[in-house]
């Protein structure tokens, strides 16, 4: 029977190729230089959660509460502007903002005190539809807005089973600073996940010497811990495990790996 409703493709889309059509996230400690590397995006517009901002000219929508968040997304779809990139900083924070409105709503502490685990329930649909509507966000003319997340770092340690017991294994797991429930689901929406660090030795092909202030892009196990991170592409076609913190250097990756020519 003939198609009527017309929502079927008639063919395979092309990859994206343009780094602003992804959604990105960066942890690392406090200090690293994250604002600041988010802060030369293109067109970059603070949902400021924290006073990350202060000391450097930038433009910022202060962030003090999730209903101020959803204002900020609902003035994105609506307004016209010239905005190209939505930096939440930091999603941590705004993480915080989420457990304190559902609290709020239910009449309770904690999520954990409204019964039949409603309030864990109703934490991780408003949590899951925010994040997933701020990666995909809009203009009111058919802009498709670049999202990128900021987090800190948590190191917990990593542990295993061994004849019956919970072991420690030495090593640690460095993840984005949020509660596993929360980073799941960040984790889930964006497209690549960065990790903020020091090189540890020369990389002359991608421009980085031991020392530099340095992106991950691809999740590593090393003997002192294991480091998440995430990046769309194959094997054959992906950017570089490592880039210096410098948006040019990753906008050249982008080109290089997925035949963008313009990321602005």
């Amino acid at each position: 029977m003939p198609n009527q409703t017309g929502i079927l493709p008639s063919g395979k889309r092309r990859p994206r190729s343009r780094m602003s059509e992804y959604s990105h996230a960066i942890y690392a400690p406090p200090g690293f230089g994250k604002t600041t590397w988010a802060n030369s995006w293109p067109d970059a517009l603070f949902a400021a959660c924290e006073p990350g901002t202060a000391a450097m000219e930038a433009a910022e929508v202060e962030i003090r509460s999730w209903e101020d968040f959803i204002a900020f997304m609902d003035a994105i779809e609506r307004e016209d502007h010239r905005w190209a990139t939505i930096v939440i900083d930091t999603v941590d924070l705004l993480f915080h903002y989420c457990r304190a409105s559902v609290c709020r709503d239910l009449g309770v502490g904690h999520p954990s005190e409204a019964a039949y685990a409603k309030g864990w329930d109703l934490l991780k649909d408003r949590w899951t539809g925010a994040i997933n509507r701020a990666s995909r966000l809009k203009t009111v003319d058919g802009r498709r807005m670049c999202a990128l997340f900021i987090a800190h770092e948590k190191r917990t340690p990593l542990t295993e089973a061994q004849e019956g017991r919970v072991v420690d294994t030495g090593r640690s797991l460095v993840t984005t600073n949020l509660s596993a429930s929360g980073r799941g689901v960040l984790h889930s929406a964006i497209d690549f996940l960065y990790h903020g660090e020091f090189a540890q030795v020369d990389d002359p092909a991608n421009g980085i010497q031991k020392g530099d202030r340095i992106i991950r892009t691809q999740p590593v196990e090393l003997p002192h811990a294991r480091i998440e991170a995430k990046g769309r592409g194959s094997l054959e076609n992906r950017i570089p495990d490592l880039l210096p913190l410098n948006f040019m250097a990753l906008s050249r990756a982008f080109n290089n790996a997925f035949g963008g020519t313009n990321n602005a």
